[in-house]
């Protein structure tokens, strides 16, 4: 057996825990505990799997672990380690080839031994190694799918299922989330955090009494990053639901306050106005907003925080403005810049090193020169430094940089030159103002021309900025992306520019002071008009683009790339309505239709439509599918009296310019009104108007949507076969065309069919299936629809307290929605219909007990919860 495992050159240590139940070497004979790689396995592994070397590698301490589940645990650790000892990233990347995509964190949480990990998980650790083991990305998949690994399965299997026979409850337990784990949205710290003691406990001290604490001072002088560490210190004490960060120094309308608060919660808007959404969501959580940047929309952060703190009494707020938000009940605290040494401190290196000023100084500057370090040959120079620069933290940190190029003394020479021509320049100007301005002088005229361009045109751009975007908005004729691209690369290496990773895809960012220094340098150079038509025309086209690829497999790659440039996409908008562009205006929006739908912001999509429709326009294709669009997010909204209304407009446009696609779009949504009134032959007629119509257009997005309609009627109208064909042929058509967010919902209502059906273990499956989908995707409609619906099959299956259990879980997240399960009355009637049963089997008591406790899970939890959950009639 050792020669043919030798032999097939493939996973023999591994398969030898398949085959004989224990860890034997497949090369040696001798125990995998023993052996350790010494007899050349190790060595020789790379080669003998055509892939990846694995020389230079020794295993770690292999812990003893006495319980069942650190056995377990340390047994997972082992195949990892044998496969090549890959990283908990890697692997995640192998999940997703392999069609089933895990976060690194649940894959190290997996072999953790803190808890048992679901069968889904265990079972993706295994088929990832193995894929990673072979070594052959175009074969990987298939071998991760063959015999070798279905043997590890079945296994594995058995395995997992020793540590589910101990006697468990009806109903398993939930996990409490650590920390690591607890919703919220704050960035992870980059840089080391110095200095700010007292300030910290101060503000820490503030917040645990009030409910509303500002954060006031200057630019530059830290409040965001003061904030940030506060926040982090109490999540578990005051924020049971989680630390929110809403950034608002890239807004220009009060307007998007609200909206955008209403986003970062992943509130997806109702017909509500976003304020009213906000507000009901937060009646019963424990949860701090930080507000960062209020000084711009003052008046507008100020009413929402009033709002929001009376009608929700778990709220706590938090907020960084440069001047109090002058609410009742706030707390200021002023944030100075940081401490200095006097002249009397100058005595020894040691003394000045322990002011914050010179701390943060040298921290940052041992990032550019390893060992840096206050000695006594330089202490008087570090200390005038950071007096000249006042203490203001943004104005050390970029300093400190300065001395990749400079030496102290050169730094030194260059900015007391540049102070002194600022104050001749400036006499009025408050002295910690001049000293911010002249570090940004400075650090100006240290650009190249092609980098001082490149700034002050990336200015324009809110929410950060992609390489492409702007190697297209920052060129002109003369000055071309190439160049674009290594003045880009200059800024970063100077620190003006800060690389930030969102959906694989690298973006920057410049600082709000940064980059209204920029704004302001290219209003000076008289290009401000022609960078912003630049950029909005970039916008729309890159809006187009996205249109015309949402059918296909490049539509989660655009859904993402829409999220992050959300915040430029209302720039543009906002640009070609000022102009007086309405036609453009309207051609843009309405080409975002479906992202309106999917990102849940409907009622934002609906009012961008509504403002360009008002213009003044001619007839025209833009025209006619913008009412369409507005039409259609009515009727999703619930609004089917305006919906109604904007269709009939469409359809007397679309006919008289003759557009084909907006006829059929029509036809559709009259039949979603219909299936709303629950008129199902009238809907059966239309939406199969518009499924004959899409054909022959030729457009499978559509095609898909029209199919899992009809299996909607079908389902409505009792005809399950029906339903399910529907269902089935438009699934295949989605996973032909490589579409995510419609192919997951239509896999979702065939579930729901398959309930109906009374084949429980199917729908499950397919359930855990598009929940592990949603959760990857992040849509939080999609995961609160599949909890909700799984509560059926569970309560179905006899098991009525994890039922009560999901369905709390599911209820928490449905105030953050438009209309639950996008208003289809059959379904609905479902949910009620389950509800009602399980109050009648528990009783009214133990019913609300159950589902209050699973309305205090947070999304994450509810997930894993659900998906922990056994199948009916199953189960490894």
């Amino acid at each position: 057996m050792r020669g043919w495992l030798r032999r097939c050159g493939f996973f023999p240590a591994i398969l030898s825990v398949a085959l004989a139940g224990h860890w034997v070497c497949a090369f040696c004979g001798r125990s995998v505990r023993r052996c350790r790689g010494g007899c050349g396995l190790r060595a020789n592994w790379g080669g003998a799997m055509g892939g990846r070397p694995r020389s230079g590698r020794r295993p770690g301490p292999v812990p003893t672990p006495g319980t069942l589940l650190g056995r377990f645990a340390l047994e997972l650790r082992r195949l990892r380690e044998e496969s090549g000892s890959p990283s908990f990233e890697t692997l995640s990347y192998e999940t997703a080839r392999l069609g089933r995509a895990f976060s690194d964190t649940s894959l190290r949480n997996a072999c953790s031994g803190k808890q048992i990990p679901t069968w889904d998980v265990t079972e993706m650790f295994i088929r990832s190694c193995v894929a990673y083991a072979h070594g052959n990305p175009e074969h990987a998949a298939e071998v991760a799918r063959g015999w070798v690994a279905k043997q590890l399965v079945a296994e594995w299997t058995k395995r997992w299922r020793a540590l589910h026979q101990s006697d468990q409850p009806e109903r398993p337990p939930v996990a409490a989330a650590p920390a690591s784990e607890l919703e919220g949205n704050l960035p992870a710290e980059v840089t080391s955090f110095v200095g700010r003691h007292r300030e910290l406990a101060e503000a820490r001290r503030m917040l645990r009494r009030s409910r509303l604490v500002t954060l006031t001072g200057m630019g530059g002088v830290g409040k965001t990053r003061l904030a940030l560490r506060v926040a982090t210190g109490l999540v578990q004490e005051h924020a049971r639901d989680g630390v929110w960060l809403v950034e608002l120094a890239s807004l220009t309308y009060p307007e998007m306050v609200a909206r955008t608060v209403a986003a970062t919660l992943g509130i997806r808007e109702a017909a509500r106005l976003p304020l009213e959404a906000i507000r009901d969501f937060l009646l019963d959580k424990q949860l701090l907003l930080v507000l960062d940047n209020c000084e711009h929309l003052l008046e507008a952060c100020a009413g929402l925080v009033r709002e929001l703190l009376q009608a929700a009494p778990g709220l706590r707020v938090l907020a960084t403005s440069r001047q109090p938000l002058g609410v009742t009940g706030e707390h200021i605290a002023q944030v100075s810049p940081l401490s200095l040494p006097g002249n009397a401190d100058l005595s020894n290196a040691g003394e000045i090193a322990r002011y914050d000023a010179i701390a943060l100084f040298v921290d940052r500057a041992s990032n550019v020169v390893p060992n840096f370090a206050v000695t006594e040959e330089n202490r008087a120079i570090v200390a005038r430094l950071c007096r000249r620069l006042d203490g203001i933290p943004l104005a050390i940190e970029l300093a400190a940089r300065r001395l990749r190029v400079l030496s102290l003394e050169d730094l030194w020479e260059r900015l007391a030159e540049d102070f002194r021509l600022l104050r001749n320049g400036d006499r009025a100007g408050p002295r910690r103002h001049q000293a911010l301005q002249a570090v940004f002088n400075w650090s100006y005229e240290l650009c190249s021309p092609a980098e001082q361009k490149v700034w002050a045109r990336l200015a324009v751009f809110e929410g950060g900025v992609a390489l492409d975007a702007a190697e297209i908005v920052a060129a002109d004729d003369e000055f071309g992306g190439d160049e674009v691209f290594d003045a880009v690369a200059g800024l970063v290496d100077k620190s003006i520019l800060t690389r930030i990773d969102t959906g694989g895809q690298a973006r920057f960012r410049l600082l709000d002071t940064l980059r209204q220094y920029g704004r302001d340098r290219l209003a000076a150079a008289g290009e401000e008009a022609d960078v912003r038509r630049r950029h909005r025309d970039w916008c729309a086209e890159l809006v187009y683009r996205a249109e015309s690829e949402w059918s296909g497999f490049r539509q989660s790659r655009w859904y993402t790339r829409l999220r992050n440039e959300h915040a430029n996409v209302r720039l543009a908008l906002e640009s070609f309505l000022a102009d007086g562009e309405g036609d453009r205006a309207l051609a843009m929006a309405g080409a975002l239709a479906f992202y309106w739908v999917s990102s849940g912001t409907l009622s934002e999509g609906r009012e961008w439509l509504e403002r360009a429709l008002a213009q003044p326009g001619q007839h025209s294709i833009a025209r006619a599918r913008a009412l369409w669009a507005a039409g259609y997010l009515s009727a999703v909204l619930g609004e089917l009296s305006t919906a109604s209304g904007l269709i009939d407009q469409a359809d007397e446009v679309a006919q008289g310019v003759g557009d084909a696609r907006t006829l059929a779009d029509v036809a559709n949504v009259r039949g979603l009104l219909a299936i709303y009134r629950g008129e199902f032959d009238v809907a059966d007629e239309l939406i199969q108007r518009s499924l004959d119509d899409y054909r022959e257009i030729g457009n499978p997005y559509r095609v898909q949507l029209a199919m899992g309609m009809l299996g909607v009627v079908d389902s409505a109208a009792g005809n399950g076969a029906e339903a399910i064909d529907h269902y089935l042929e438009a699934g295949e058509l989605g996973a032909e065309t490589g579409e995510w967010w419609l192919h997951n919902n239509v896999r979702w209502v065939l579930s729901v069919q398959y309930l109906q059906e009374g084949k429980l273990t199917e729908a499950a499956e397919l359930m855990k299936e598009v929940l592990r989908n949603k959760k990857h995707l992040n849509d939080r409609h999609g995961i609160a629809s599949v909890i909700d619906t799984f509560a059926w099959v569970v309560a179905a299956a006899e098991a009525p307290h994890t039922a009560t259990l999901l369905l709390g879980a599911a209820h928490r997240i449905w105030p953050t929605l438009h209309e639950r399960f996008f208003g289809f009355p059959n379904l609905i009637a479902l949910h009620h219909q389950c509800v009602q049963q399980l109050r009648e089997t528990l009783g009214e008591g133990e019913f609300t007990a159950i589902f209050e406790e699973g309305a205090q899970l947070s999304t994450s939890q509810a997930v894993s919860y659900a998906l922990n959950v056994r199948e009916p009639g199953q189960g490894p």
